[in-house]
């Protein structure tokens, strides 16, 4: 997460987040979620939005408009634990292994294989080194069948 600890100074050997990037972040996707195009205010301040970065900044994840997307609350936690990904062509991925009984559980669902909406113009896509990273280290796949 982006919004927590934005401009928190070094300690135990962390890395200082890049003050100013959260902003640049929701200004870079119109302040609505790249998934699913949320895009609540309250009055002139966003809610319920945040910068998430795809590769984790206690991963080594750069404090980059590449390595960053807007999403809403919900699919930031989400993307956080895997529920979530991106492919390669920018198409959100559900896990084979999510599985919802309502409604509002369904609507997660029926982003699979959507497009990612892009950054505003002039704007960095994320970056594919990234997009691998959160796939191989944190989306949940569908486990391997074993051979016997």
């Amino acid at each position: 997460m982006l919004e927590a600890a934005q401009g928190a100074p070094a300690s135990s050997g962390r890395r200082t987040r890049r003050p100013g990037l959260s902003e640049e972040v929701l200004r870079a996707y119109a302040y609505a979620c790249a998934f699913c195009g949320y895009d609540g205010m309250l009055g002139r301040n966003p809610v319920g939005l945040e910068a998430a970065h795809i590769r984790w900044h206690s991963q080594d994840g750069p404090d980059t408009l590449a390595n960053a997307l807007a999403l809403c609350a919900l699919h930031h936690i989400l993307f956080g634990l895997g529920v979530l990904g991106l492919s390669p062509g920018l198409r959100i991925q559900v896990s084979p292994l999510y599985v919802a009984r309502s409604h509002a559980g369904h609507a997660v669902g029926i982003l699979h294989r959507r497009p990612l909406a892009p950054p505003r113009p002039g704007h960095p896509s994320p970056g594919p080194e990234h997009i691998h990273w959160h796939h191989q280290q944190v989306f949940k796949h569908a486990p391997t069948p074993v051979a016997r």
